[in-house]
């Protein structure tokens, strides 16, 4: 099933894929924003078999590529993780662009709430006992154009 939204604030959207994921009998759902390009076997994040996993994700900032995995540095405060490995790991937190979670953490989680809704979801699937995974062999593009 594939759902559009785009409702703003963000939150506020991704609440409603939530409600209508609910509505059905599905064990995963997917988010992929609009200016992300995910990858092409992104279905592969369904065999790690985890809760809350996404696909590795760069973003170009003029002439920087710069990979978005975090390690919590303080309370507010994130900084891109290195890439140790390239295959699934274990992070404090990741974007919600491209990102796989399973029913049980949507069930028990319920909601996005804040406009800090990447972390502040991260933070309360952590506070349950969830791990936050990333898989680095699937690269997902933001900010991406094409000519028409």
């Amino acid at each position: 099933m594939i759902y559009l939204s785009w409702w703003r604030p963000i939150p506020f959207n991704r609440n409603k894929i939530i409600a209508k994921f609910n509505t059905t009998d599905c064990t995963h759902l997917m988010m992929v924003d609009s200016d992300i390009e995910p990858p092409r076997d992104v279905l592969k994040l369904v065999d790690h078999d985890v809760d809350i996993v996404s696909a590795d994700i760069h973003t170009n900032l003029g002439t920087e590529i710069i990979k978005l995995w975090m390690q919590k540095q303080s309370d507010w405060w994130y900084k891109s993780k290195p890439i140790i490995r390239y295959w699934l790991d274990e992070v404090d937190a990741c974007w919600t662009w491209c990102l796989l979670l399973s029913r049980k953490i949507v069930e028990e989680l319920k909601e996005f709430k804040t406009d800090r809704e990447d972390f502040e979801f991260c933070e309360r699937a952590i506070e349950h006992w969830y791990k936050i995974h990333y898989d680095a062999s699937l690269t997902c593009k933001h900010y991406v154009t094409y000519p028409i």
